[in-house]
């Protein structure tokens, strides 16, 4: 998938970052980063590729049954890749029906999907009706492309649009909220914010390699981090900057993926008292009550977007909702449009 989206796809730049890939298992490969290939004598770290890495997966039968004699490129003269090059993956119920480019994309319900067909849907494992719900009132669907979301606000007010993503502007989604003609749906955005060190060595304090001197199994700069992390508020963060209204979750995987999350780990709960302990422990004296003296020399440990980062056992990490508001709307069911 990785390498038809840097290799093939018509608009590449999202993938520029990949300098190479290498396969090691059926479970593992390795990414090569260079975040910025201008430069052909070193590879730049690239912050980005955590998102980067949440793609689109290509389906397997194109990747795995239309491949070159190395195993790895695809051939693109195969015949599906050129149905692929007029029928994009994806669409699930619907098929395209018509697409005007930067203006719309009409899709129209495709009879023959496996959705329709109640000998698969019907199986009890799919727990199907919960999920999807149970009947579907549309025939075709329009998707407008309104660059601009305040022009795309207001031509849904005024019923040129029937679904609109309203989660960049809370207090029309507030307004909505209280207003009978809307109907308002929130889900889990699979995006998140956190926070990470960057621990290498030449990093005073924060990547400082020395065991500190009461308890040698934990380094003076992993004592300072983790100090750092139990200083940190997080749900006053969320309360002052997000208005409280951004999932807070101690892992660097979306909310939407939990099923994967490993309950076993250190959860960073907002604990002053440990924070000082720890300070402590990194060989910082605290005079008094929530101060600790500064360094003689300013700490080198602030995040800096272009420097690489080692993120190490200690995530923050706060997660988005989305909301999609829709008027008007006669026998519309299903929970997870």
């Amino acid at each position: 998938t990785f390498y038809s989206w840097k290799h093939l796809a018509t608009d590449s730049r999202p993938y520029e970052w990949i300098d190479k890939m290498e396969i090691i298992d059926e479970y593992t490969i390795d990414f090569f980063i260079d975040g910025n290939p201008e430069t052909p004598h070193s590879n730049e770290p690239y912050t980005h590729f955590f998102s980067r890495l949440n793609t689109y997966i290509l389906p397997e039968h194109y990747l795995n049954q239309t491949q070159l004699a190395d195993g790895v490129t695809p051939d693109i003269t195969h015949e599906s890749w050129d149905r692929f090059a007029t029928n994009c993956f994806g669409t699930s119920l619907f098929r395209l029906n018509n697409y005007i480019e930067d203006v719309e994309t009409e899709l129209t319900v495709w009879d023959d999907c496996w959705w329709l067909n109640e000998t698969i849907t019907a199986d009890p494992d799919l727990n199907w009706d919960n999920r999807f719900g149970n009947k579907w009132e549309f025939d075709s669907w329009r998707i407008r492309i309104i660059p601009d979301q305040q022009t795309a606000v207001l031509e849904f007010e005024a019923g040129k649009v029937d679904i609109q993503d309203i989660t960049i502007y809370p207090e029309k989604r507030d307004e909505f909220i209280y207003n009978p003609s809307f109907e308002v749906k929130n889900k889990i955005n699979g995006n998140l914010g956190f926070f990470g060190y960057n621990i290498r060595e030449d990093r005073e304090y924060i990547g400082d390699r020395t065991p500190c001197e009461t308890n040698a199994s934990i380094t003076k700069g992993l004592a300072i981090r983790k100090a750092i992390s139990y200083a940190l508020d997080r749900n006053e963060i969320n309360k002052i900057i997000h208005q409280g209204e951004f999932n807070i979750t101690d892992h660097p995987i979306y909310p939407i993926k939990g099923i994967w999350y490993n309950p076993d780990i250190i959860r960073y709960t907002h604990d002053l008292d440990k924070a000082r302990d720890y300070m402590k422990l990194a060989g910082f004296e605290i005079t008094k009550e929530g101060s600790i003296p500064p360094p003689p020399n300013p700490s080198p440990s602030i995040i800096i977007g272009n420097k690489l980062w080692i993120i190490l056992g200690t995530f923050f990490t706060i997660g988005l909702a989305s909301y999609l508001v829709r008027k008007g709307l006669k026998n519309f069911s299903g929970e997870n449009y």
